[in-house]
């Protein structure tokens, strides 16, 4: 069930980073990315409270759809305020970031079962 939480993320990380884009040019970088980051603070304090599979997987697809807001977004921002040599450390970071969602239920898991 934990690979299944990892598919339906990259399925809704793959939806928003269409919807983030488009809501990016329409309404504004800082607004989207508020937006964005509400949703997936409240999908991640969701995820404290279900006690069902169906929770779990719908709330992991509305963090996916909440978090893509800053992986989207962040190149944007980076080009309008940074000079070239800062791109680079942040091009450098943020795919990191970006995944750290992702793999945090695997890691998680580990952790869990070791400790």
């Amino acid at each position: 069930q934990i690979a299944l939480s990892l598919t339906v993320f990259l399925v809704g990380m793959a939806i928003g980073q269409l919807m983030w884009g488009l809501a990016s040019d329409k309404f504004g970088h800082r607004n989207t990315l508020a937006a964005g980051l509400v949703l997936f603070t409240i999908a991640s304090f969701g995820l404290a409270f279900c006690d069902q599979v169906w929770q779990l997987l719908t709330l992991r697809f509305i963090q996916a759809i909440g978090v893509c807001a800053p992986a989207v977004i962040w190149q944007a921002m980076v080009i309008k305020r940074y000079s070239s040599s800062s791109q680079q450390i942040f091009a450098t970071i943020m795919p990191l970031v970006a995944l750290s969602p992702a793999l945090a239920p695997q890691l998680g898991v580990v952790l869990a079962d070791n400790f």
